[in-house]
């Protein structure tokens, strides 16, 4: 019987290899109930694998977008951003204020922020008589926080003006300066542009403020002009265009002297002053809400010269408090600015209460050799535009107590007009208060 040929190594091995690679299938098909040897179709890959390819597609993309981003579009906005701030903002607001703007360190997100810091404006500036102002410039402020459209204002689609949303501007100091020409930011407001489409609307805010005021037309008996400085101010105004802008401020502490930039002297405080209301954009008018819990009334008698028929009023004690609206419109091209003309342009509507008052002229009262003095003065003053009206107000007048009722109507220069007025007192003595009333009517 002839002997088989052995099967080369290299045959077994392709024998197992096949053998290995149809075990699972057979018993695949065993565990399924199906026949040996039938045709078997792999199932299909796993769900998990594809949740892993939908996120990981996604992010591939989002990383791509991210690098073209960074690498490619964000140097050429951070070089256009600081060249339009520098080139085209900065030269704009020195040409409307007159003075050299200076702005330190850009940051920005290169979204929609922009940080502007050690920005000052009018460094060195001198007030109208050549003496320095208090901090060196007109006004500067550490930090100022800007909302814009970033990428229309690089690739120059749009303005400054209409890609500004918002500005945040911190701890600053202004200084405002009050002469017969007006106000010395006034420059700012008129060289706006009067076009609806070029006007900013856009919502400034402005926190823990310090500012100066010099006003050099109302100055005390000595002749020195009245300098004041509020301390912590808070402002909010927002802009729309044409439209007139709303604001809203609010100074917790003022001081009103004459020598309140050295911290020296005698001075007045004014405490939780709050305003709010609307404006022209161009400021040609306001109306304003506002109270005043507290005012000394020596300060505006210091500052007002306030003469009457028994000569300038010298001393003055009490309180006043006052709430209400006052409206004002600008004096025409050809009137002459002061503060008559200023006064009588402005509409007071509300009440003025007054606490404990007294008030002592220069003059003697008329057939009487005593010093014309009013004491004890309390009571509501109620004014509506030109017109004063009383009721029950108490005063004390050469030792004999007064109760007023009526109405002052006064013309637009501000000089009586009417005087409607009622009088009663518990104890009188007509031949010492006739004559006072004769000389003051």
């Amino acid at each position: 019987m002839p002997k088989r040929s052995r099967p080369s190594l290299t045959r077994l091995s392709r024998l197992r290899q096949r053998a290995s690679a149809l075990a699972p299938l057979s018993v695949r098909s065993k565990r399924r109930g199906e026949h040996r040897g039938e045709l078997h179709i792999p199932p299909r890959r796993s769900r998990g694998r594809r949740t892993l390819s939908w996120i990981l597609t996604p992010l591939f993309l989002v990383a791509i977008l991210f690098c073209a981003w960074r690498f490619v579009v964000v140097p050429r906005i951070a070089y256009n951003l600081e060249g339009v701030i520098r080139a085209q903002l900065l030269p704009e607001i020195q040409k409307q204020i007159g003075a050299r703007v200076e702005i330190g360190r850009i940051e920005s997100d290169y979204v929609s922020r922009v940080t502007l810091h050690d920005v000052v404006i009018g460094r060195g500036a001198k007030t109208s008589s050549g003496t320095a102002i208090p901090f060196g410039a007109l006004a500067r402020a550490p930090r100022i926080d800007l909302d814009l459209d970033i990428v229309s204002l690089a690739f120059k689609r749009t303005d400054v003006t209409r890609a500004l949303n918002r500005v945040l501007v911190q701890s600053p100091q202004l200084f405002l300066e009050r002469g017969t020409r007006g106000l010395n930011w006034t420059r700012l407001w008129k060289a706006q542009p009067s076009t609806q489409s070029s006007r900013t609307n856009a919502l400034f805010r402005v926190r823990n403020a310090e500012v100066f005021l010099l006003d050099q037309t109302l100055r005390d008996r000595n002749g020195k002009p009245l300098q004041a400085r509020a301390e912590k101010l808070n402002a909010t105004v927002q802009t729309a265009g044409d439209k007139p802008l709303t604001y809203q401020i609010d100074a917790p502490q003022t001081r009103i002297g004459a020598r309140i930039f050295k911290n020296r002297g005698v001075f007045y405080v004014l405490k939780k002053v709050a305003f709010n209301g609307d404006a022209a954009p161009d400021l040609s008018w306001f109306t304003s809400r506002f109270a005043m819990p507290s005012l000394a009334v020596a300060l505006p008698i210091e500052y007002s010269k306030l003469n009457t028929a028994l000569g300038r009023v010298q001393n003055a004690d009490g309180e006043i408090a006052a709430r209400g609206q006052i409206a004002w419109q600008r004096p025409q091209k050809n009137q002459k600015l002061s503060n008559q003309s200023l006064l009588s342009s402005v509409l007071f509507t509300g009440e003025v209460r007054v606490r404990h008052v007294g008030v002592q002229m220069s003059g003697n009262w008329p057939r009487t050799n005593r010093v014309a003095q009013v004491r004890n003065l309390n009571g509501v003053v109620k004014i509506d535009g030109r017109t004063l009206g009383s009721d029950n107000l108490q005063l004390t007048v050469l030792d004999t107590p007064l109760s007023l009722n009526g109405a002052l109507s006064l013309r637009d220069n501000l000089q009586p007009d009417a005087l409607d007025l009622v009088a009663r007192s518990n104890r009188i003595d007509i031949a010492q208060l006739w004559p006072i009333f004769a000389a003051n009517a």
